[in-house]
This record gives structure tokens, sequence and C-alpha cells, in this order.
């Protein structure tokens, strides 16, 4: 894994929080944190530098990061921020929603130390049941793709990346569990 300690994390935080009724990464959890710690915490203890957040977002939530990527392709949902943060590196990037209270270091490690077997793979994403689009490697080779779907308007990651270029692994669905109303952080356990 050493060889990936530099790689950039990529945190998505541009979302619009709308069924959350208000900034849903600034939700306080019991340990005196907030939401968007989570995933930027993980990506720390997995060895990941830099940390940086891609997408506007309140000034209080970029605070957390190493730095920022502008978001040339707002609006247009997960697909915008990694191709952006792709173009703006130009090398790959560890990427995770801003929404996942769950995610673990050791997760993170899994799917790098996965990633090794498979070179040539444009993603190397986490699997629990379903793919994880926002938890995982994308490599600068999906960068082509990413512009072609967005060129088309099509939004959606599933579509923009042929299956044989995307390699799936499993993990746990509890660290996958994402936040998008006040009541999914009380299923969570997360209510301070």
């Amino acid at each position: 894994m050493s060889r990936f300690r530099s790689m950039p994390g990529i945190v998505l935080v541009g979302g619009s929080s709308t069924r959350f009724g208000s900034d849903k990464l600034l939700a306080p959890l019991p340990d005196g944190s907030v939401l968007v710690d989570r995933p930027v915490l993980a990506l720390r203890r997995a060895m990941l530098t830099p940390v940086l957040a891609v997408g506007a977002c309140d000034p209080r939530v970029r605070e957390r990061f190493d730095g920022e990527i502008e978001d040339p392709y707002p609006g247009v949902g997960p697909i915008g921020g990694i191709l952006c943060a792709l173009e703006a590196l130009e090398a790959p990037i560890f990427v995770l929603a801003g929404d996942l209270p769950a995610i673990t270091p050791a997760t993170i490690r899994r799917i790098i130390d996965a990633s090794e077997k498979s070179p040539d793979a444009h993603a190397v994403l986490g699997d629990s049941g379903r793919t994880q689009w926002t938890l995982g490697i994308y490599r600068f080779g999906a960068t082509p793709f990413l512009r072609a779907a967005l060129d088309r308007d099509e939004h959606a990651l599933r579509r923009a990346l042929a299956p044989a270029t995307v390699v799936r692994i499993p993990v746990d669905a509890g660290v996958c569990r994402n936040i998008n109303r006040p009541q999914d952080l009380d299923k969570a356990g997360l209510l301070p």
C-alpha cells in the first residue's frame, strides 16, 4: 500500500441536502463532531493525503479539509465532482460521499489493496450487494468516459463506465449507509 499513501482523498460535499432540510454535512453527532468529519477522518486514518473537498459548501465544512477543488459542473451529481477532481489532479483519487458516518479506514485500505490487483480498471469500488459509486478509487483513465457521459447529458455513473472497467470489492453494507433525512441519524444511533 505504500505507493498509494500520497493518493488524494476526495470528499464530495456539493449536494443540496434537500431531503434533510438543512446542511446535513454539519449535522451534530454524539461525539461533538459533525457528519462530514467522519469521512474526512477515515481518509486521514487510512493515510491518504491530501484530503480535499469537491463542491460548493458552507465555509464551516470547507475548513475541515486540506484544500478544495472547485466544481465547474455543479448540479449534475457525483459524476461532476469526480470528473473535476480527476481533471484537476490527473491522478488516481479515492472518492467518498460526505454523508457516510460509518465509513472505516479498514474499508478504504481494503479497496486500495484490492486495486493493486486491477491496475487497468478505471474504477475500483465498494460493493455492498450494489455498487457504491461514491466509495472507491477512480483512475485518470476514466476521465474521457465521464466527460463523454456529461457531454451527452448522462449523469448516472453506472452508465458512464463500461462494466468491464469497474472492479467491485465486497464491503459491509453498514459502512455504506448514507444520511439523507434527519431520521436516518436516529436509525444509525447518531443523534446527540
